[in-house]
């Protein structure tokens, strides 16, 4: 029992890519999201109405595409990385190490997203945005490929099959 345990809550780690990638989609879209990082005209009084009034659409500035694209794609990109250093590395660290790495590396990610002060411009706002989408993306690529090595490694072989099943159901968010 405590194996099933143990390779279920490693395989929540395959669960922070599917998350990752999905809520992000309805947190572009936004409003308070839009102004903030200059994707949207934030006049008072088109934001007091579409407060009050949910069918008024706030107006995308010409750099929505741009900007939206690049918050989406550092995180992937940042996989790459983090999932070729995991090949070099994951022996040395071991696996265990290697899922505390990832699991460090996407906390300070959300921690560097969270903060961003609104005191920045516009540009250092996004600009800190997209560290924190890139390293988080790096402690997911180290996840997505020490933990299913990881539940292969502390699995029964007889239940090995089983056990797997779970990180890559989670890592696409079904």
């Amino acid at each position: 029992m405590a194996k099933w345990f143990d390779c279920f809550s490693a395989a929540l780690g395959g669960f922070l890519f599917g998350y990752s990638s999905c809520i992000i989609a309805s947190v572009l879209e936004m409003d308070s999201f839009t102004v903030f990082f200059g994707m949207a005209d934030a006049d008072a009084a088109r934001m007091a109405a579409a407060a009050s009034n949910p069918g008024i659409v706030l107006v995308k500035t010409a750099s929505y595409s741009s900007i939206k694209a690049q918050i989406v794609s550092f995180f992937v990109l940042g996989c790459i990385p983090g999932a070729l250093a995991i090949a070099f590395l994951g022996d040395a660290l071991g696996r265990r190490r290697s899922i505390w790495l990832g699991s460090f590396l996407f906390s300070v990610s959300a921690v560097i997203q969270a903060v961003t002060p609104a005191s920045f411009s516009v540009a250092q706002r996004t600009a800190m945005v997209l560290a924190g989408r890139f390293i988080g993306g790096s402690g997911i690529g180290i996840l997505s490929t020490s933990v299913p090595l990881y539940i292969a490694e502390i699995a029964p072989t007889a239940l090995r099959v089983r056990v797997l099943v779970p990180s890559p159901l989670f890592m696409t968010s079904i």
